[in-house]
């Protein structure tokens, strides 16, 4: 393989107790608690969905656009000035940059919010680009986020590994033949072992990627 291909959140930086907190903050705010069942709902269909459920009663007139500016307006501040990379990560990228391999971020969050943190943190001098799913037109339940980043490298599907902490994420990257690296994280509470079983691939943290390397060579694109 020569190119890597990584999400962001949940996978290089651990933004997502941040989402979670704005979003139980927001359902608290109308009536709704979802208590300890919020991150399997979340994971099986999704925070805006979960949203628009909460605000409709009281707010029968808002629009999905309004609820995702809502929830995304509350995490600005915490992408400017505290969401830090996960631990290894900034080594890693590091590692495989000065191996000459090709890496990137592909995510789901809107470029207004990640860049300054990507400046800030570092992140930004260890990818050659990044892309989001609203650029691309497609979310992650469609290859194409992925297939447009190994295009881009002039690269097939098999010569670029995907590293994601979401199941549904790994199995569209599975099924269109990239190599899967499943990034654990707290979120994904419920699909650990559904992780583990669909990916070539299960780490805990980076650093077990220095003692047990992925089959990456140089990228000459």
């Amino acid at each position: 393989m020569q190119a890597a291909i990584f999400d962001m959140d949940g996978t290089l930086v651990d933004s997502m107790p941040y989402w979670r907190h704005h979003l139980a903050c927001i359902l608290a705010e109308n009536g709704v608690d979802y208590g300890a069942e919020m991150d399997r709902l979340v994971n099986r269909h999704g925070a805006f969905d979960l949203l628009m459920e909460a605000l409709l009663p009281k707010h029968p007139d808002i629009t999905r656009t309004e609820v995702i500016d809502l929830y995304q307006g509350r995490m600005q501040a915490d992408y400017l000035t505290r969401i830090q990379p996960k631990e290894g990560a900034l080594a890693y990228l590091s590692f495989l940059r000065e191996r000459g391999i090709a890496c990137c971020i592909a995510t789901a969050t809107p470029r207004y919010l990640y860049e300054p943190m990507l400046t800030r943190t570092g992140l930004a001098d260890l990818v050659d680009f990044s892309i989001t799913v609203a650029e691309i037109g497609k979310g992650k339940r469609e290859p194409d986020i992925f297939l447009y980043c190994a295009k881009r490298y002039g690269l097939t599907a098999g010569d670029c590994a995907v590293f994601e902490d979401t199941l549904s994420a790994l199995r569209t990257a599975a099924q269109a033949d990239f190599y899967t690296v499943g990034v654990a994280d707290p979120s994904a509470v419920g699909d650990e072992e559904a992780i583990e079983t669909c990916c070539n691939r299960y780490i805990h943290s980076f650093s077990e990627l220095a003692e047990a390397p992925l089959p990456f060579r140089r990228h000459h694109g």
